[in-house]
């Protein structure tokens, strides 16, 4: 079976039910260092170039390594000559573990940025935090900042960071340079978000480009993508209501999560 290069990250796993895929390589099962090198040269055949800066290191399975790919964690087991792609589940506490790295990685991404550096509606009494990667241009996100007054009502302090869809140096990316660089960002912020109202502006440093690469790390792949206090990462737009809930700040009935 040819898979091709990004395509392996739509296959998993899944230890408890039994379903798996494989690709042959020409190698022996190993372990230890060895055992990580001839993974990664497994990978490179596999993915190509884009595997040169996985990282690869010991899970907690004995003979299963974890593999990092930056926006998505894996677990890979060489049995014979057949690679294995996945995830990994623990049956005693009925968790992820892939979800779990996941998690982790994006507190500490989010944890590495300053408050000063982000754009944060507070309330007057912090109960849950929330940071939001955001794009300008993005319908959804809109909608999320017209919830951010219940939000911060209920004890949500939101806090920005910038996530421009179409890439550094473009229209998406300079309307956030003008927004942060605004001499009241939170009034500039309503106004793009609400009104479509945009004052050019620029200023150096600013960090918008480096807030945009935190979320590559992440493994941001839509907006709004919202990092809870707790790790858990909710991928796209909720209302008001059901962000509430899934916040454990109110009993309502959760929706599905939309991205732009």
């Amino acid at each position: 079976m040819k898979i091709k290069p990004r395509q392996y990250i739509n296959f998993f796993l899944l230890i408890v039910s039994g379903l798996f895929i494989s690709y042959t390589v020409q190698a022996q099962e190993n372990s230890g260092a060895e055992g990580q090198d001839e993974i990664k040269t497994a990978l490179y055949e596999l993915l190509g170039p884009s595997a040169a800066t996985i990282e690869i290191i010991e899970s907690p399975m004995k003979g299963v390594y974890q593999v990092d790919l930056g926006d998505r964690v894996l677990f890979v087991s060489k049995v014979g000559n057949h690679l294995l792609l996945g995830d990994v589940f623990d049956t005693q506490r009925r968790v992820n573990l892939a979800d779990e790295i996941k998690q982790e990685k994006a507190l500490a991404v989010v944890g590495e940025i300053e408050e000063s550096d982000m754009i944060v509606f507070a309330p007057e009494e912090t109960k849950r935090t929330i940071t939001v990667y955001t794009d300008v241009d993005c319908g959804y996100c809109r909608k999320l900042h017209k919830g951010v007054p219940t939000l911060v009502e209920k004890g949500v302090k939101v806090r920005y960071l910038w996530f421009p869809r179409s890439g550094i140096n473009t229209p998406s990316y300079d309307k956030a340079v003008s927004i942060w660089c605004a001499e009241d960002q939170l009034a500039a912020m309503d106004d793009a978000k609400l009104n479509n109202k945009i004052v050019n502006a620029s200023c150096n440093p600013n960090p918008v480009a480096d807030q945009y690469a935190s979320g590559q790390r992440v493994g941001v792949r839509g907006t709004p993508t919202i990092v809870v206090d707790d790790g858990s990462i909710i991928g796209g737009y909720l209302p008001a209501k059901d962000l509430l809930a899934r916040l454990g700040l109110v009993s309502e009935p959760i929706a599905n999560a939309a991205t732009q």
